[in-house]
């Protein structure tokens, strides 16, 4: 059949214009899907000298076009087609931002070359079809797909200048000249007629393209151009409807999704290992990401959505981003100290801020690695989860130390989940670290409640409320609770950076949650007259507190009891040995149990924290008004620890670990609980209860309850795998060597 190109239709989106500013997903095949430019080996692509060409005129085409940006991370060659994305920016200040809403999308029809295809360069094969496939789908046809062909609209006459048909006819007529001057072959096509191009709207599309164009090697053998493809790609179909705006069925699409999310955790991650060869730490690398990104989202804001910026100008993100070498590095510092005198969120955030890049250029690529983002588009659950990435990647440095502040985000999950808060409730963490326990509440608000206009302010600007005591640490949790949406009000900090055991606040609160800081006591160090560095046990003293001591975890446990409310209800994270420890210990427990209603009592599992050789529970209990009679009357202890074994990377707890004892606990009625042990029927079990005056018949009041049978201690058949149990030799042996180092502090005090 004869083709008559007078009578073409086009398949670009009529009425839409492709030079406007925004983001453009494009994909190209070549002529008759022939395995043009090389060949993909384990996973990986592999170009050949046609390949090379068609990358250096991709880039090419950013450094002749000014208002064209292009990334090495939104770009793929593969055999036979290319995937891309491109950027048409606005020149004066060149913002990238994404297309706006509204219009719809449609490939884009242009022509190139004759008709004879050139010959793959040695040990290639083509691969002929006449279809016009979708690039993700494989729908063969016309079809309404965002990204398949239409058929609507007059035939186009020639590229507006500009837009995208012209750039993409420059590049694939550079392309064709170069492939067939260096094969010979004058006047052959190397590209299909058309190309497909889809108009990209908002974050999650974009995330989803980044990650499906990076994924695409490896996902060769699922391909619909790949004439040996063993089945279709589901993160294809995935992709395309996250690019229609729709949320991708949940078994497939929490693969693409969350795969998006971890490739920009990924790439912003990868950037620190170029900075450590400069000697910037993990943390340091963190805290510059939370300068700059904070920067960004203030430009973004004032940019794409017309809010006026909290930065003065001189200090904006502007104003570095125009920038280089020593003049880049200089204003940077000058950006850090001037803002770090602010009031309120950005004087928290920019408080003893320093610039640990030394190198300009690196500093310079950093800015450029967020300025690739547009953070503000992003949903909070997707900016929350990047940042939360990157922290959690910051606790697994051990040489860091900051393990001690990153609570396991299951058991964070499963001890809001039992407590429930609700919404007008004002919470606080005393020992907020990075954040995880008000933003696991603030979620379970949001997750379980319709919040009208008056809530839903209350709770990212009012309910929740922190405390941290180690600058750089409050810094993160700060940016962590504000990429996910909490204390946007400039005027407030919801964490404050301060020793919150130092004094009472002044406020009480409907709910606790923390998990406080292990390790030693309280002490100062000073300087004796010889020169000799001594350090002295500091007891905090203050009222309302049962028992003067150093030992911090006892006076965080009455901390907590101070700042509740009358019936008021706590959660808190406790090391063994508040649970067994005499003196102050049992007096704290013994005032614990006659004034609160201490109901429950989680034993937790060795090897899920970040830092080493801790033992730990989790204590529940709710403050009640005063009375002579005591208010525990009994308590209800789960063992997740016996038997159990967790590691960080084989083996780390999950929340499914967990859901036997969120069912046990019984939030919707804590009073109608039910054993799992029988003394005869179920010696096994981890769920039973211990009355008043069987904890105060215990030595000392002691709360270190177990009963279960080790079974490790009696067949060697039931022996964890080695390297299982060379973790839990290690724990034990850590939390002993930290005991023995409490006491040898004591004994040179």
């Amino acid at each position: 059949m004869s083709y008559d190109k007078n009578h073409r239709r086009s398949i670009r989106l009529k009425g839409y214009d492709y030079s406007q500013p925004g983001a453009y997903f494009v994909t190209i095949c070549t002529h008759r899907r022939a395995h043009l430019f090389g060949h993909v080996v384990d996973g990986e692509m592999v170009t050949n000298a046609f390949g090379e060409i068609v990358r250096q005129e991709w880039f090419k085409t950013a450094r002749v076009r000014p208002y064209v940006v292009l990334h090495e991370d939104e770009f793929v060659i593969m055999p036979n087609h290319i995937h891309g994305i491109i950027w048409i920016v606005d020149i004066v200040g060149a913002t990238r931002r994404v297309a706006p809403t509204g219009e719809p999308t449609a490939p884009t029809d242009r022509r190139d070359g004759p008709t004879t295809a050139p010959t793959a360069p040695t040990g290639e094969r083509g691969t002929p079809t006449t279809r016009w496939d979708d690039p993700t789908t494989g729908r063969d046809g016309p079809t309404t797909a965002p990204i398949a062909p239409t058929t609507s609209g007059d035939r186009p006459r020639g590229p507006v200048a500009k837009s995208l048909g012209a750039i993409m006819a420059q590049f694939k007529s550079m392309v064709t000249k170069r492939i067939n001057a260096l094969q010979g072959t004058p006047g052959a096509r190397v590209w299909q007629r058309n190309y497909y191009e889809h108009i990209i709207r908002n974050e999650p599309a974009l995330n989803a393209i980044r990650c499906y164009i990076a994924a695409n090697p490896s996902r060769w053998h699922l391909d619909r151009y790949n004439p040996d493809a063993v089945g279709p790609d589901p993160w294809a179909r995935d992709a395309a409807a996250m690019m229609r705006g729709e949320h991708p069925p949940e078994a497939r699409g929490e693969g693409i999704a969350m795969t998006a999310t971890s490739t920009i955790v990924q790439r912003v991650w990868n950037y620190c290992n170029v900075l450590r060869d400069d000697g910037v730490s993990y943390g340091d690398y963190l805290e510059q990401l939370t300068y700059l990104l904070f920067l960004k989202m203030d430009h973004e804001r004032a940019q794409l959505l017309g809010e006026p910026g909290a930065i003065p100008p001189e200090y904006s993100w502007a104003s570095l981003r125009r920038l280089e070498g020593a003049e880049l590095e200089s204003l940077y510092r000058t950006v850090l100290t001037e803002l770090g005198h602010q009031r309120g969120l950005i004087g928290s955030i920019f408080r003893k801020a320093q610039n640990k890049i030394q190198d300009p250029a690196k500093l310079r690529r950093l800015i450029d690695l967020i300025d690739g983002e547009t953070w503000t588009g992003m949903g909070v659950d997707v900016k929350g989860a990047i940042y939360e990435g990157l922290l959690e990647k910051h606790a697994q440095d051990v040489k860091s130390g900051a393990g001690q502040y990153f609570t396991p985000r299951p058991l964070i999950k499963a001890i809001v989940e039992v407590m429930r808060p609700e919404p007008g409730l004002r919470i606080v963490d005393p020992a907020a670290g990075t954040g995880g326990f008000l933003l696991a509440a603030y979620n379970h608000i949001l997750d379980h409640y319709n919040l009208d206009r008056e809530q839903m302010l209350f709770l990212q600007n009012q309910a929740l409320h922190g405390w941290e005591i180690v600058n750089e640490t409050a810094r993160l949790c700060i940016m962590n609770l504000y990429l996910h949406g909490i204390g946007h009000d400039l005027d407030r900090c919801p964490i404050h950076v301060a020793d919150s055991l130092a004094k009472h606040p002044g406020q009480y609160f409907d709910m606790v949650l923390t998990n406080p800081p292990f390790g030693k006591k309280s002490s100062v160090t000073y300087v004796t007259d010889e020169g000799e560095i001594r350090r002295e046990s500091q007891s905090i003293v203050r009222d309302g507190f049962w028992v003067s001591t150093s030992n911090k975890q006892l006076n965080f446990v009455q901390h907590v009891f101070s700042l509740l409310k009358q019936h008021g209800r706590a959660a808190v994270v406790v090391p063994d040995n508040v649970l067994f420890e005499g003196g102050a210990g049992e007096v704290v427990r013994r005032r614990l149990l006659q004034q609160a209603d201490v109901h429950t009592l989680l034993r937790l599992p060795t090897g899920i924290f970040y830092a080493q050789g801790v033992k730990a529970n989790v204590l529940f209990f709710d403050r009640k008004p005063a009375r002579r009679e005591p208010w525990t009357r009994e308590l209800w202890v789960y063992d997740l620890r016996t038997n159990k074994h967790f590691t960080l990377k084989q083996s780390p707890l999950s929340y499914d670990d967990l859901r036997e004892f969120i069912e046990l606990y019984n939030p919707e009625n804590r009073h109608a609980r039910e054993p799992t042990w029988d003394p005869e029927e179920a010696p096994q079990g981890r769920w039973r209860a211990f009355t008043y005056d069987e904890l105060m018949a215990r030595d000392k009041v002691n709360l270190d309850i177990f009963w279960l049978r080790d079974e490790s201690l009696e067949e060697t058949a039931t022996l964890p795998e080695p390297d299982v149990l060379a973790q839990e030799i290690l724990e034990d042996l850590e939390a002993v060597l930290e005991q023995l180092r409490q006491v040898a502090e004591e004994l040179s005090e």
